[in-house]
């Protein structure tokens, strides 16, 4: 029980005496002032004898009555002192404990910070790898060992002839680079047998059965903890494909530089409406999906589906809307973009990746002579204008086409590529 319950409940006892005592009084008024035999009676015996005894008694209960009611009104006083005691130690430990909610939420969010710092550590850490020195002596020997390539098909920088061979844009700019007399003796490249797919094009390469992939990559950060990065060729651009129906969404209309960054794209793709996200396993479409969508949201197939004919899944999607990243150069020379059933909605030059040659980590010096070689390679512009040439010839296209799917530095914008291209005519 409280101490203010007591104390209330003290208070209704007093009062409950003391009109217990004027009602009994009132009544032994009353019965004397209405019965005669007990007027007479008091008149000659109680008025006579015992009226000064009763009056003196009367006198002392009243007192007592007094007394009482003073001794219970300095102890409820007392108690109101102990209740504003106790309810300014309550309020002292409200704000107590409120000082410490709000030291405990720092705390957790000090902690969070912490961990997330440690596990991005920890991430780091597990990214790290032990330098790996390779020297397989090509070129201090007295006969030369052929740097072999590992190949796989992708338009427009590898295909593959009548006799099955490897051929294209990627095999002609390792003959440049490569075949040349060293030290008096020639550099040689050929091909390994097999064919790569998306899948394992760089596990044939972990496990030394070819030194250098001929159909170049994007050099993206996963890829990067495997494999070594040659110099850039160029960069490409990246676009967004959807269906023409699914372009038609206003939120596509956010899609501008500012709004390029990981959370802004991911909360304009879920205003558009729910997407399907294709890929296939190993290649850029995946990564560009985990990165820009909710896992959930994301069919990834088999190395063995080619990109072409997700496109016609595109086109025929309903619901849900499917979408994939994909290489703009790739995707433009498809027919369901050219006839506009299938759209980018992403601007010009907005996602680039750097288009290199892909060795093994550990192997450098076949990795610094690639390097030294493009320098001279890159500064001539002979990469895109071999593009380019190939782009004419294959699919129609004149420089300025070639030139919106890849520039020579990053980030450029299309002024410049406009400025670059009128030079060049």
């Amino acid at each position: 029980m409280s101490v203010a319950t007591e104390a209330s409940g003290r208070g209704r006892e007093l009062w409950v005496g003391v009109i217990g005592v004027l009602a009994t009084v009132i009544c032994g008024i009353v019965a004397v002032a209405a019965i005669k035999e007990a007027r007479d009676w008091v008149r000659d015996t109680v008025l006579a004898y015992w009226l000064r005894g009763v009056l003196a008694i009367l006198i002392v209960l009243f007192a007592c009555g007094i007394v009482l009611a003073i001794w219970r009104t300095l102890d409820l006083k007392s108690t109101k002192t102990k209740l504003q005691v106790l309810k300014s130690e309550s309020e002292r430990l409200i704000t107590q404990n409120s000082r410490l909610e709000v030291d405990f939420r720092v705390a957790m969010k000090t902690r969070d910070e912490a961990v997330e710092e440690s596990n991005l550590l920890k991430e780091r850490l597990s990214y790290s790898i032990p330098y790996q020195k390779e020297n397989r002596k090509r070129w201090g020997s007295m006969t030369q060992s052929p740097i072999r390539f590992g190949h796989l098909a992708y338009k427009p920088f590898l295909k593959y002839d009548d006799k099955d061979d490897p051929c294209g844009l990627g095999v002609d700019w390792l003959r440049q680079l490569l075949e040349f007399s060293l030290r008096g003796k020639s550099v040689r490249i050929k091909r390994f047998d097999d064919r790569g797919d998306w899948s394992n094009i760089l596990d044939g390469l972990i496990k030394k059965d070819y030194d250098v992939v001929a159909t170049p990559l994007f050099a993206t950060f996963d890829r990067s903890k495997r494999v070594a990065f040659t110099a850039p060729l160029f960069f490409s651009n990246v676009g967004l494909y959807v269906s023409r129906e699914t372009s038609s969404h206003n939120a596509w209309n956010d899609m501008t530089a500012d709004n390029m960054t990981v959370d802004k794209m991911k909360s304009i793709i879920e205003r558009a409406g729910k997407l399907r996200f294709l890929s296939v396993e190993g290649e850029i479409s995946e990564k560009l999906a985990a990165k820009y969508s909710d896992k959930g949201s994301i069919s990834s197939f088999g190395s063995s589906k080619t990109l072409s004919s997700l496109f016609e899944t595109i086109a025929d999607s309903s619901d849900p809307h499917c979408a994939l990243f994909c290489e703009s150069f790739y995707a433009e020379i498809q027919p369901l973009v050219e006839s506009k059933n299938v759209v980018n909605v992403l601007p010009w030059h907005q996602i680039l990746y750097p288009v290199c040659f892909a060795v093994r980590l550990g192997d450098y010096q076949l990795l610094n002579l690639l390097n030294i070689r493009l320098i001279q390679f890159t500064q001539n512009g002979d990469a895109l204008r071999l593009l380019e040439e190939v782009a004419k010839a294959d699919y129609g296209l004149n420089a300025e086409d070639v030139r919106k799917h890849f520039v020579a530095e990053w980030p450029i914008s299309t002024d410049e590529i406009n400025t670059e291209v009128q030079r060049r005519a």
